[in-house]
């Protein structure tokens, strides 16, 4: 009796499923992912199709940013060697004033340049 169950319910199932099934019900799930397929292979198809523009305006921002960076390093190198110059400058300017109130500071006592010189110099 169990062997018959078992045969007859597969081929059931065999004529169901090898058959179809014609209920809209059934077959909306099916519809919704042959949808969902066809909306997925649009929206490749349409990537794939913006590749050349979206690729040129890549490149385009790429060389914008480059110029602008260039600029940007260039006008802090001139920032920065004109900052290092008028340092330089001022430190000679200050030479005269440096060795006159390390005189006063020290009064003759050179001990007190080993706490005095690192000041100067960081």
């Amino acid at each position: 009796m169990n062997q018959t169950i078992t045969i007859l319910s597969t081929l059931v199932i065999s004529v169901v499923s090898l058959g179809g099934c014609t209920d809209p019900r059934a077959e909306a799930p099916t519809r919704t992912r042959l949808d969902r397929v066809n909306r997925y292979g649009r929206m490749v198809r349409d990537r794939e199709n913006e590749g050349p523009r979206r690729l040129a305006a890549s490149a385009d921002l790429i060389e914008r940013q480059s110029r602008r960076h260039d600029a940007y390093l260039r006008r802090d190198l001139k920032r920065l060697k004109d900052w290092s110059r008028r340092d330089i400058q001022r430190w000679h300017e200050r030479q005269a004033r440096y060795r006159a109130d390390l005189e006063d500071l020290w009064d003759g006592n050179l001990e007190l340049a080993d706490e005095t010189i690192p000041h100067m110099f960081y």
